[in-house]
């Protein structure tokens, strides 16, 4: 039964037709881009940024998501029953993936073992786990909370303060990318900012900052 669930949800991808998987996948495209260009603009001001998806997804490795790689990563694995999950007076496995440009310290938990796991497939259980037990949360705030590590005694913004300061006191949306375009060139990753902002751009149709 154990089995049965553990690969249950990751088989629900699985089971899909390359035509579909490719078909939800442009869907998600313009979602995805945002998402990669925020967590880059999260690294270019030297925050801290978590990603959650599935245990079983490959979209950290065939989405725009991918594009963090190039950066520092860090990954967590989470069973939710190592976090007191339950459905129905059973614990519910259900693994979560995550990424970070942090250490994760707090994420990294897996099922202990010595006990069985309610089957989500079917009666609509697969859903429940989106509801996020205490313990999980707990974890996620002090994960997100820690005081980042820094491989440079630097501050928030870059090797030149005076880029985060700039970067304030911007009035538009192209100023803001104008300074943050200066900040990557500061931390050698302005081919990466270049490109992950064009993938925007052309994802929602934005001709705005063509010259940023």
């Amino acid at each position: 039964r154990d089995a049965q669930e553990s690969r249950g949800l990751g088989d629900v991808y699985k089971r899909q037709s390359v035509e579909e998987r490719e078909r939800r996948r442009l869907e998600e495209k313009p979602t995805l881009v945002f998402l990669a260009l925020a967590c880059l603009i999260q690294v270019l001001l030297g925050r801290r940024y978590i990603v959650e998806n599935s245990g079983y997804s490959d979209i950290f490795d065939q989405s725009p998501l991918q594009r963090l790689k190039l950066l520092p990563v860090f990954k967590a694995l989470l069973d939710q029953c190592a976090c007191n999950a339950k459905l129905e007076g059973e614990y519910i496995r259900k693994r979560k993936h995550f990424q970070s440009n942090e250490p994760l310290d707090y994420l990294q938990i897996l099922c202990p073992g010595g006990h069985t796991h309610l089957h989500l497939r079917g009666a609509g259980r697969s859903a429940s786990p989106a509801q996020y037990p205490d313990e999980e949360c707990r974890r996620i705030m002090e994960d997100g909370c820690k005081k980042p590590v820094r491989t440079e005694d630097v501050s928030e913004g870059g090797s030149n303060p005076s880029l985060l300061i700039k970067f304030k006191n911007c009035e538009t949306l192209a100023q803001r990318l104008r300074v943050l375009r200066e900040i990557a060139d500061s931390k050698g990753l302005v081919t990466l900012w270049d490109q992950t902002l064009q993938l925007w751009l052309d994802a929602g149709g934005v001709t705005i900052a063509k010259k940023v």
